[in-house]
């Protein structure tokens, strides 16, 4: 009895790679890590210095080939714009697992098919803006974007004030987590160049993944906070109909963009939840 505790005391954590959104570093998972931690050995990726929609691929990709080796499992989150890499990742994994060829991609975990144990994607999306020619409108306009990015070069620390600040709902700011947030974050604006900042936007604005999610069938949770008006409930909705794996959708009252800022108890719960779900089935 004693041996068996103590194995499970020493029973190594899965590893799990946290991709950020747009303008987004690893603080923004300050609430959240400490209580992942629990369970997971978490690595969170960064966008600094990038120059491409590419560099922003080679950066996620390149942090998982580091942190994952050989034989482990792992687990991917991605929020938001790194929503869009995760499922981009897992598309990949699939191609390099059956042996398929691709170009301009780094080297991927060299793992069994079965090492990737499950895509959490928080304000998920497969396509960022809205797309008239398909009438896929679970996204932004992508005239919003574009004048983003013209309000960036003109004046950067406002328009990422005001992206900020719409990522709350109305109840989250009547609770001063807008603000609280602008407080932590206020030197975002001095850490991200123009650039990495441009390039992400483009990133939201180019991609389009919509016809991988039928062939992907890694176990999905998506967690969405249902008054989110940056990535709304219908694009997570999206994905849930479209995604070929099974699929776990929680949707959390109230909450806009950042659940595991606002709501980090209960975003951790949903997770660990369905985790212990997971191993049991």
């Amino acid at each position: 009895m004693v041996e068996t505790m103590e194995k499970h005391k020493m029973k190594k954590k899965q590893k799990l790679i946290l991709l950020p959104g747009w303008s987004m570093d690893s603080r923004v998972w300050c609430k959240a890590i400490p209580l992942l931690s629990e369970d997971y050995e978490v690595y969170s990726c960064d966008w600094y210095g990038l120059k491409s929609v590419e560099d922003y691929y080679q950066r996620a990709f390149s942090l998982i080939h580091e942190k994952v080796a050989p034989q482990e499992s792992f687990s991917l989150l991605g929020w938001s714009l790194g929503s869009l890499l995760a499922i981009q990742f897992a598309f990949h994994y699939k191609a390099a697992q059956s042996q398929s060829q691709f170009q301009d991609l780094p080297q991927l975990p060299s793992h069994p098919r079965s090492q990737l144990q499950q895509i959490i994607l928080v304000s998920g999306t497969s396509r960022f803006t809205r797309d008239r020619k398909s009438k896929y409108n679970c996204g932004l306009p992508p005239q919003i974007v574009e004048k983003m990015k013209r309000a960036l070069t003109q004046d950067k620390e406002k328009c990422l004030h005001n992206f900020y600040i719409s990522m709350f709902s109305e109840v989250e700011k009547e609770q001063g987590y807008d603000q609280q947030f602008m407080e932590e974050n206020q030197i975002n604006a001095e850490h991200y160049d123009l650039g990495t900042l441009l390039a992400g936007l483009d990133l939201l604005l180019q991609e389009d993944l919509r016809h991988v999610l039928p062939t992907l069938s890694t176990p999905l949770m998506l967690i969405q906070g249902d008054q989110d008006t940056v990535c709304p409930e219908s694009a997570a909705a999206y994905i849930a109909t479209h995604w070929k794996g099974p699929v776990v959708f929680h949707s959390l009252e109230g909450a806009g963009h950042m659940p595991f800022y606002t709501r980090p108890e209960d975003f951790v719960t949903v997770i660990k939840r369905h985790a212990l779900k997971e191993n049991h089935d």
